[in-house]
């Protein structure tokens, strides 16, 4: 039997134009064929959807960028469940997209995996938010149940002043109109830890210290951040996490269906143990730090690069323990017929387009 090569054509759905720049540049020096299409101005026409592509990469944030309309948000999980309909493979599909965009689907999915969760009520008007803060308890936050960069997040320490921020208007329940009240925990150490996961492996995790009333952390290279330091950087440090939050982080990728993404959580002072707060699918890979731009050399350990987490994955088998590349060659996949590639081809360009993401040093 006659055997060809191809390589691999790649669409990149993304919506904030700045963070993918990186992204797009390096994968044309490294020969990948990838083409972005910006969701704001992608034809959306049903007929022929993704036809011409081996691979979609799903990029959209849940929060749209400053100066596009919300409708973006829906218009990407539109877009990706077609994709998906039509047979097209898509990383970071419609039920990553759908979690990863809302508050309320994570903290269900938390404590379904039977991990520390700060205690959340999902309300649906500000109104609600008064009885279900008093059900949890004070001090809580309120928040949009889609969210992003810390938008729209407020303490309130008392019920007389959650009161108060419902008659003045200024609980924001977001693009949506839904929210969540959560009850604060506190932190142990002073810091927020991030791990970063390819599928079930370990990428690399960070950590920041915690501002007082600052809830914007974002990590992505070109974010504004809230309460920097003195010396005006924000102490994103690498570190590498335990075992037992690697398996966490990995259990949280598969019940979401992720193929890049990551989770954050602090460390509970009462228990003394994670307390997982967010479900990032939006590749929050940072080259940087933000304060000093120097460059982040990434913890990368062959032994840690598949945790133990076989019994706990089913896809395990097709999932290759993540590697750091020194070169990258464009990706070929052999062909006998017009089918979709092989989900090892597939994971290979998850890999190699999330490598990408992160490696500026």
């Amino acid at each position: 039997m006659l055997v060809t090569t191809h390589v691999m054509r790649i669409a990149l759905l993304h919506e904030h134009p700045a963070w993918s720049i990186d992204l797009i540049q390096r994968a044309h020096e490294r020969g990948i064929d990838v083409t972005p299409f910006d969701i704001g101005e992608f034809d959306f026409s049903i007929a022929g959807l993704g036809d011409g592509f081996d691979l979609w990469v799903n990029r959209v944030n849940a929060m749209p960028s400053a100066g596009r309309p919300s409708s973006i948000v829906a218009a990407a999980g539109h877009i990706v469940s077609a994709l998906e309909l039509r047979g097209h493979r898509v990383v970071n599909g419609s039920t990553t997209h759908r979690i990863g965009g809302s508050k309320i689907a994570q903290a269900a999915m938390f404590t379904q995996l039977g991990l520390g969760s700060p205690a959340t009520i999902g309300i649906y008007q500000p109104a609600d938010a008064l009885a279900a803060a008093g059900a949890l308890g004070f001090p809580v936050l309120t928040k949009p149940n889609v969210g992003g960069s810390g938008s729209g997040i407020v303490r309130h320490d008392s019920s007389v002043e959650l009161a108060q921020a419902i008659q003045a208007g200024t609980v924001d329940l977001g693009i949506d109109g839904t929210g969540v009240v959560q009850r604060i925990i506190e932190s142990a150490d002073g810091l927020i830890h991030r791990v970063e996961m390819l599928g079930s492996s370990f990428f690399y995790g960070t950590q920041q210290r915690l501002q007082a009333n600052a809830f914007n952390y974002c990590a992505v290279d070109g974010c504004a951040i809230d309460g920097a330091d003195a010396d005006g950087s924000t102490a994103i440090e690498l570190f590498t996490p335990p075992d037992e939050v690697v398996l966490a982080a990995a259990r949280v990728m598969e019940a979401a269906n992720t193929d890049v993404g990551g989770v954050e959580y602090i460390i509970d002072t009462t228990t003394g143990e994670p307390a997982y707060y967010d479900f990032n699918p939006y590749s929050n890979f940072v080259s940087t730090t933000p304060g000093d731009r120097a460059p982040l050399q990434a913890p990368l350990r062959p032994e840690r690069a598949q945790p133990r987490v076989q019994q706990h994955s089913p896809h395990q088998a097709h999932r290759s323990s993540y590697q750091r590349a020194d070169h990258v060659r464009p990706l070929h996949m052999p062909t006998t017929s017009a089918r979709a590639p092989s989900l090892h081809v597939i994971t290979t360009a998850v890999r190699v387009l999330g490598l990408r993401l992160a490696c500026s040093y």
